[in-house]
Order: structure tokens, then sequence, then C-alpha cells
């Protein structure tokens, strides 16, 4: 019986290729009841002994039935009950899924780090539809109950059923490689019927988003005073740039490579650390994205700035330090909000910086080309679509639709 119980487990380890799990499952338990030994009994009847547990306690149970055959039927529901049991969950193949994107370098440990914080927002070990059973008796209908509840329950906007699409993609079709589910995952998402209605909507105000004109002066002479402050200065060259802050908090003196350009090739990030279980916080020799890596040209105020900073500066030093260590991007986020409350001006973070930076230039009319190249995208309709809002204030607005809007 011990060379049967191993058996079970070499075979929940190494699955056949050539069919799908569910055939490879009766398979699987049609070998086994066939090695399971029976006896014919001085009554006439057929027995076999199997483990079951009761209660927690593992117990030899006695079986008996009138004909061979039906006692061989029990011995295969019993090993399919068994290896459906043994059979790993949605959240093993996950992190299956996750160990060997990893371990091929297809994805970055920050990627990892964003995919592992969707996965523990939508896949918790207590998830009763798709994380309390063997990912192979997971059905469509499981599929289809479990995202249109998560649509639903969690508010989804379209890019957050993104998230949870690209993970479910991810590690079904992954399963489905090696014999761990029968589900076509891409054809299951073509065919599921969701409207766009069903989708949250979360407008953002121009308020929330940008700063004002009005805004920026202020917190451009807050940051010049308190210039002592080197974040602040950091924070006057992300409103002249428009850099993402990771690419700033990585900025090295000899990148202002001539005067009024200053070269991004380098940025900060984040990840989690499953080894070690910390977060780790490091600058990569790379942006973003490759169109990250760019040439922006800076006006003279910026330049200035720069000057300051990089006075009695060897080209290898951290541009932006305190106490001789890096500044990193967390703090210029620390720093804004900071400012922001000084000013009585409501708080935003350093992103909203950027789309500032953005706004202006495309409602000044700076050719598309270099607004693009400026920001470091691939596609100036990214820019427009996200990162372009009105900068003037109410009162401006106000002021000029009275103007426009005259009747009389």
């Amino acid at each position: 019986m011990d060379a049967l119980l191993q058996m079970l487990s070499e075979f929940v380890k190494i699955k056949p290729t050539m069919c799908g799990a569910t055939k490879c499952m009766h398979e699987r338990a049609e070998e086994l009841q066939k090695q399971h030994p029976i006896w014919h009994g001085k009554d006439g009847k057929y027995y076999a002994r199997v483990d079951v547990e009761e209660d927690g306690i593992r117990k030899r149970k006695l079986v008996k039935r009138s004909r061979e055959e039906d006692l061989r039927e029990y011995l295969r529901n019993y090993y399919r009950g068994r290896l459906w049991q043994a059979e790993p969950g949605f959240r093993e193949w996950y992190k299956k899924w996750i160990e060997y994107k990893q371990s091929e370098k297809e994805i970055l440990p920050e990627t990892a780090t964003r995919y592992w914080n969707d996965f523990k927002r939508f896949f918790p070990e207590d998830e009763p539809i798709l994380c309390q059973k063997p990912m192979v008796q997971i059905t469509e209908r499981d599929l289809t109950e479990f995202v249109k509840g998560n649509i639903k329950s969690k508010r989804l906007s379209a890019k957050g059923y993104g998230g949870l699409r690209l993970i479910m993609i991810g590690v079904f079709g992954y399963a489905k490689e090696h014999d761990g589910t029968d589900i076509e995952i891409h054809r299951f998402f073509r065919e599921l019927q969701i409207g766009k209605k069903s989708f949250a909507h979360h407008p953002k105000s121009c308020t929330g988003e940008v700063f004002s004109k009005a805004e920026v002066a202020r917190l451009l002479k807050y940051f010049w005073d308190h210039r002592e402050t080197t974040a602040n200065l950091g924070l006057m060259l992300a409103f002249h740039t428009g850099m993402r802050v990771g690419e700033l908090a990585a900025l090295k003196c000899g990148d202002n490579i001539r005067p009024n350009v200053i070269r991004v090739g380098r940025t900060e990030i984040k990840y989690y650390d499953h080894e070690r279980e910390r977060v780790i916080t490091t600058v990569k020799d790379s942006t973003k994205t490759a169109s990250g890596q760019r040439e922006v040209i800076i006006p003279d105020d910026a330049q200035r700035v720069l000057d300051y900073l990089k006075e009695g500066r060897s080209p290898g030093d951290w541009l932006l330090t305190r106490d001789g260590e890096r500044i990193s991007a967390r703090m210029y986020n620390f720093h804004i909000k900071y400012a922001c409350r000084e000013l009585g001006i409501p708080e935003r973070s350093t992103h909203k910086i950027r789309k500032t930076y953005a706004s202006m230039l495309l409602s000044s009319r700076v050719d598309d080309a270099i607004v693009q190249n400026q920001l470091g995208h691939k596609d100036i309709s990214t820019t427009r679509s996200y990162y372009y809002y009105n900068i003037e204030g109410e009162g401006t607005i106000a002021h000029r639709l009275n103007d426009v809007l005259t009747y009389a």
C-alpha cells in the first residue's frame, strides 16, 4: 500500500502532456485502481482496504462489493477524489507562474511587486470561488461569477479590471501548458460579456490633478526661499523638467551633459524581496520604458538650480542628497505636501507636478514631438489622454466666461 501511495504522489508531480487536465486525471485514477490490491473472500464478495480521514483522524477502511467491477469503480472514484485533493489550487499556480516569469527574466522585480499587490487584493486565501478548490475543478461558470462579482463588489474601473485580467490570463495560461486546467483562458475572456457601463468611473477634477499657474508661482518662490532643504530644489527641477520622481531621485551631477540639457537614463525602483521579506529601494541604469531614455531641454531657471546644486561636486556624485545620502523618491512626496500645507493650497503628489508640466506645454501649443520627448512618452496620445488638464485658476476661467457669455 505504501508503494501505491508513493505512486499517487508521483502521479501528482508528473503529468502526461498528451492530454488535457481532466482526461489525465481519469487516466491516472484508472492506472492506480488497477494496481490496488483486492481479494476474493470466502463469502464470494470482493474486498479492498483504503485510507480515509474521519474527524481529522486517518484510518484504514475495509470496502466490500458483490462484484469485482463494482469494487473497481469504487476505487476509480476513490483515487479521483484523492487526486483532486492533491492538485494545486489557483494560489499555488500563481506562485509557479511568477517564479517562472522571474527565472526567465520576463518581468522586472518592480513588475512582480505590482502583480503581487494585485494578487493579494483579488485572491486572498479565503476567497471562496477560485481559492478554495483545486485548479482543475474550476469551471468557466466559476470564472464568470468571480470576474463579474469583483467588478461589482470592488467597483473596478476598466484599468483595475485590466490588472485582474492580466493575472488570470497569466496563471491559467501557465496552468494549461502544464495540464493544470482545461480552460482556454484567452477564449474565455474574448467571449465574456461585460459592458462598458459595468465599470466604475471616477471623474477627476482639474484642481485635483494639476497645479494652477498661480499655485506653481507660489510654490517655486517657497522652494527657493527654503533652498537649504535640498528636496525643495529637486521639486523646483520637477516643475521645470516634468521628470518622473524616480528619474529625479536618480540624477547625478554629470547628467547635466551641456548647458540647458539633462540626460535621463536611470530611475529609482522599489520591489518586495520575498526572501528577505522587505521592500528594497535601489537605482537601476535604465528608465521605466525605452522612450524614457532621453535628453530633456531645460529652461534657464532650471539650469541655475542645477549650477547651485553642482557647485564643488564631481560628475559621479548624486545630484540631490541629504547628509551625503541620495534623497529617495518618497521624500519628494513628503516635501511637496508639506509645502502645500504651508501655503494653504490643496495637497497633491509629485505625479501632479508632471501632469502640470505636460498641461502647460500642451496649452501653450508646444509641438507634439517636443512634448513627447520631454516627458519620455512613446505616444503623444498618452500625454493628451492622461496628462492634459486645464491649469487656469477658477477665478480666471470665470472671468473669461463672463466676457464670452454676454447675451445683451
